[in-house]
C-alpha cells in the first residue's frame, strides 16, 4: 500500500504550512483508492481546532460526495496522530506534514487500521512535483 500525492495538492499542503500558527492546521485528503493506494488529489483545510467525528464526518463526506480518503495534520509524532485513532479513521490515509529544511516539506504517510485497537502503519509516499528550476542569472552566452 502506498500514496500518491498530486502537485496541486502538494502545494496547498506547502503553502498552508506557511501561515502564522501553521502548527495547528489539519483537514481532509480528497481523492480516490485504488488497488492499494490512494491518489490524493486535493486538500481541504479545516477550522482551528478540527477534529473528525461522527457528528461531523458524514455531512462532510457527503458534500465531497463520498471522496474523503483520510487526513492532514500539520505536526508529527503518535500525540499528533491520536485524535484520528477511530472508526471512521480506519482504512484511510493520514498525512503527517512536519517542517523539513527542504522546500517540498516533510511529509509521512500512514494507513489506519485497527486489529484489536486502532493503530497507524508507515506507508510509502509518491510525490508528482514538477522539477524545480533554480533562481539566478544565468549568463548569456
Amino acid at each position: 500500500m502506498d500514496a500518491f500525492l498530486s502537485a496541486d495538492a502538494g502545494r496547498a499542503l506547502r503553502a498552508l504550512t506557511e501561515f502564522p500558527g501553521a502548527k495547528s492546521v489539519s483537514g481532509l485528503l480528497i481523492g480516490h483508492k485504488r488497488a492499494g493506494r490512494f491518489f490524493v488529489e486535493s486538500v481541504f483545510p479545516a477550522p482551528s481546532g478540527f477534529k473528525p467525528g461522527p457528528g461531523n464526518f458524514p455531512a462532510l463526506n457527503e458534500i465531497f460526495g463520498g471522496r474523503i480518503i483520510g487526513f492532514f495534520v500539520a505536526g508529527t509524532g503518535p500525540a499528533v496522530r491520536r485524535p484520528f485513532l477511530q472508526p471512521l479513521a480506519c482504512g484511510r490515509l493520514l498525512l503527517e506534514i512536519g517542517r523539513g529544511k527542504s522546500k517540498s516539506g516533510a511529509y509521512r504517510a500512514f494507513a489506519v487500521d485497527y486489529d484489536g485497537r486502532f493503530t497507524t502503519a508507515p506507508i510509502a509516499l509518491i510525490h508528482d512535483e514538477p522539477p524545480r528550476k533554480r533562481p539566478g542569472y544565468r549568463r548569456p552566452r
